[in-house]
This record gives C-alpha cells, structure tokens and sequence, in this order.
C-alpha cells in the first residue's frame, strides 16, 4: 500500500503530520484526538482528505477504504461497486467527520435500465451485522433521471429527505457535494463541470435523531459488475470539532383549535 499512497492527494494540516505517521496507514483520524496529539492549542481547524482512484486495477482498494457491504474494486482508476448485494457501502475509514464538513465526489452512470441509484455517503456508522446508517446524495439515470437525498438505517431506506429530476448523460461525471454547517440542515449541490444543476438547502425530519460524526464513502443501491456506476474521486474537508447533535424535540399534544 505504501507504493500508492503518494499518488492519492491526503493532505493534513502540518500539526497532525507527526501524529497521524505514528498512527501508521490506515489509522483512524478523529479531529479532536489529533490534534491534542499534535500539541496545538484547542480550536475549529481544518482536515483535509481526497483520493482520485490513481491504483492499479484489483479487488483490493486500499488506502483506508473499508468494503462495509457489498464488493469494490479499482477498474481504470476508477471506483466501481461489483456484484448485486442490495445497499453497497464503502467507506474512508482513516478520516472521521467533525460537526462541520464538506464531502464532495465524482461519478458517472452508464445505460439506463438497471434504476441504480448511486453517489456519495456521509455520517456512516456501521452496526456490526453487515448493515450501515448513513445519508447518501444520489443520481439515478433513466427515463427520467433522477437525485435523491435519502437517509440508510440499518441499509434499508429510512426517508426521502429531497428528490426530483435531473438531465443527464450517459458516461459523463458529475459532482455532488453535501455541508453540513448546522444540525438539521444539509446544503446538496449536483454539478456538470462548473454548472450547478441543482442547489438546495434541505432540513431534515425534525423528530429523527440526526446521524453525526462517522465515515464518508461511496454508496450504490444496487451494484452492477458492468460498469453501470464509474466513481472518479471524492475529497472531504471537516472541522476539528466532533459531531455531537441536540435531540430529537420531544414530542408534544396536537391542539385542536
């Protein structure tokens, strides 16, 4: 693995870089741990993550990627899923999200017909019996296309937080991006090169817990060993402060008036 790491953009800020080599490859980075490490005073700072995929072909990803569910492989310096377990999920497992954090990633989707719905996944936590929470910004290519921000418990679809229709073309990359700045909020952003083809700010359902914290990754509803879905690359940034969101408000009579 140490032959690819210097191919892959992983970039720290310089006060994590003596903590997170003694952590050696694949460790986990938790923001407010590191930078204790890194003997800096306490503050929001910046961490920052990104991989093009840049490896030789194989089933084997490396570099912090953990297979959560489903199968992976590297194909053309690209990310794909393969096989057909229902809710693939792979994650970076070496970078955890603070409160704050942008993940940000690139994929294509082939010919229409298997209604695959894949893209970016953040707030994964993993329950340990081969199932994930997680949200997951989406496009589906059909007749029509589609995006969705769904949330995963238990890798089943919980709810539909935002969806609607989309033009898109077969084999051409483009980029979703989510942030979080507040809890309950996320601001989603699908792109074709520089064009925002869709931007929105969506708060999610009041009286669910928020997921916080966890991985970010790649997620395929179904996988294809087609090439169907083609991940390009995905970065992160996250602030140094953890994820720890406020309850659910407590629920209260209805009032007839």
């Amino acid at each position: 693995m140490g032959g690819h790491i210097s191919r892959r953009r992983f970039l720290v800020q310089a006060t994590l870089l003596g903590s997170a080599a003694a952590a050696g490859a694949g460790a986990l980075l938790q923001p407010g741990a590191a930078l204790a490490a890194g003997g800096r005073a306490s503050g929001n700072r910046e961490l920052t993550y990104s991989d093009d995929f840049q490896r030789p072909d194989g089933s084997v990803v490396g570099d912090g990627w953990e297979q959560l569910r489903g199968s992976w492989s590297l194909v053309s310096q690209t990310l794909e899923p393969t096989g057909s377990t229902d809710q693939m999920q792979i994650a970076q497992t070496a970078f955890e999200l603070g409160r704050e954090f942008t993940v940000e990633g690139t994929v294509s989707l082939g010919a229409p017909g298997a209604l695959v719905y894949s893209g970016i996944a953040f707030n994964i936590r993993d329950l340990g019996d081969g199932t994930q929470n997680a949200y997951v910004l989406t496009l589906q290519y059909g007749t029509p296309s589609t995006w969705g921000l769904f949330e995963i418990t238990g890798s089943k679809q919980l709810i539909l937080p935002a969806f609607g229709q989309i033009e898109l073309e077969a084999g051409t990359p483009y980029t979703l991006r989510a942030t979080a700045r507040k809890y309950g909020w996320f601001d989603i952003e699908i792109l074709d090169g520089n064009q925002a083809m869709v931007s929105r700010s969506v708060q999610l359902e009041q009286f669910y817990q928020q997921l916080a914290g966890g991985y970010f990754g790649l997620y395929s509803q179904v996988g294809n060993a087609d090439g169907i879905v083609q991940m390009h690359s995905i970065s992160a940034r996250s602030g140094s402060d953890p994820s720890d969101p406020p309850p659910p408000p407590a629920p209260a009579a209805l009032v007839c008036t």
